[in-house]
């Protein structure tokens, strides 16, 4: 988890998957057309 919480472990958590997902592309500096499948 990209999280400030290094000690959480879980094996599947789709909300903080996708909040992960969501800070990679912000580091990477990319627009969220990436997600152009996606529906938000």
């Amino acid at each position: 988890m990209i999280g400030p919480d290094k000690s959480y472990c879980e094996t599947h958590n789709a909300y903080l998957d996708a909040i992960d997902e969501l800070s990679i592309v912000r580091l990477l500096n990319l627009d969220l057309d990436v997600y152009d499948a996606a529906i938000l």
